[in-house]
């Protein structure tokens, strides 16, 4: 099997080539990063900027499978103009999907395209982004429903999915704020204190992608999402009980309210969030330390 991973030094990157190379050793892998990195002797890597011409030698090649992972948002780089998130995460998306040859084209979004709905299924959800991020990842959608109208036989799947956490977590990200700060007994600040997010453990992100190498899953959009939700204070809470801290909790009045969806049709091919937050809290942290 020939694969292709854009944004392989990535978070949610940096997990799926160690998890291709455990699980699928003999895939003929192509890792595409837009910076140097530390890499492993696991596939090829090349560097590539996805908003400008790719190499030569990727447009002769075929691919079974593209996983398009690369995008900007603001935990990896801060605050930014919508022009570059758009370059980035919408015709970046659309250069990849122009110039590649391949039959499965998997493009992982965000829940974030809703805004803040009430509970949702992938059939009856429509997109209402509400920042400049979600409208990026919402033009990258639409590029790739563009591409599955004009070429039938190619697979387009979309992963929606709610936020992620695990090993190689960027450190401006919730869960690497709240434990590093737990560590050194800081207060963990919470905005809004009943606000509810979903969380799921980058490992059960990966074994939906599983899903669509196996080529059990067909066109269309898909949530990943876990079954519950938690409050930032039961997250907060969490935390300080998985580092033994004496962090204090410290109420912020700002709400950032996200989506509550469900991830039903990911369930009908047998997918479940298998990694509850105790564990995957544990992990994370067991990665921090080391």
């Amino acid at each position: 099997m020939r694969i292709l991973v854009s944004g392989a030094s990535g978070f949610v990157g940096k997990n799926f080539q160690e998890f291709l190379h455990i699980c699928y050793p003999k895939s003929e892998c192509v890792f595409l990063s837009a910076k140097k990195t530390k890499r492993s002797s696991f596939g090829k890597w090349l560097k590539a900027d996805i908003t400008k011409p790719l190499p030569a030698s990727l447009k002769k090649q075929k691919f079974d499978v593209v996983f398009h992972l690369a995008a900007l948002n603001l935990t990896n780089v801060g605050s930014t103009s919508v022009e570059k998130l758009v370059q980035v995460n919408g015709l970046g998306t659309h250069n990849l999907l122009s110039s590649l040859d391949f039959g499965s084209f998997v493009f992982l979004s965000s829940t974030k395209v809703y805004g803040r709905q009430d509970v949702l299924e992938e059939d009856s959800a429509i997109p209402k982004p509400a920042d400049d991020y979600s409208i990026s990842k919402l033009v990258g959608e639409l590029f790739c429903r563009q591409f599955s109208q004009k070429h039938p036989g190619k697979k387009i799947i979309v992963f929606r999915s709610v936020n992620i956490y695990g090993p190689f977590q960027p450190e401006k990200a919730l869960i690497p704020v709240f434990l590093q700060k737990a560590l050194k007994n800081q207060s963990l600040e919470v905005f809004g204190n009943s606000t509810r997010v979903q969380l799921i453990f980058v490992h059960d992100v990966l074994n939906a992608f599983a899903l669509a190498l196996q080529e059990r899953l067909s066109s269309g959009t898909y949530h990943i999402a876990p079954e519950g939700s938690f409050t930032l204070r039961e997250v907060a809470e969490k935390v300080i009980s998985t580092c033994n801290s004496k962090s204090e909790i410290v109420p912020v009045e700002k709400s950032s309210a996200s989506s509550i969806v469900r991830a039903e049709k990911l369930k009908a091919f047998g997918w479940n969030a298998e990694t509850s937050l105790d564990e995957g809290l544990r992990q994370t942290l067991d990665s921090l330390k080391n």
